[in-house]
């Protein structure tokens, strides 16, 4: 089972959420939220966290225009 953060991590996600969201860098396009500039994330954990709003496997969650996800196409 793998760690679950604290929830002042899980606050403090959710906070750099919505400021992404407020300026607009993270826009949300027919049900899902894309980035309009580029954005640096310390994991591809942390920037699947932010996106979806919950913590999540950001290898497992990220995917290609084809559905592969991003542990697959880096393996």
């Amino acid at each position: 089972m793998g760690r679950v953060p604290s929830k002042s991590i899980m606050d403090s996600w959710l906070k750099l959420r919505q400021r992404l969201i407020d300026d607009k860098t993270l826009v949300e396009n027919e049900g899902r939220y894309i980035f309009i500039s580029d954005t640096i994330f310390s994991s591809p954990s942390a920037a699947s966290s932010i996106v979806l709003g919950r913590q999540s496997s950001g290898p497992l969650e990220w995917k290609t225009e084809d559905g592969q996800s991003y542990k697959d196409v880096n393996a």
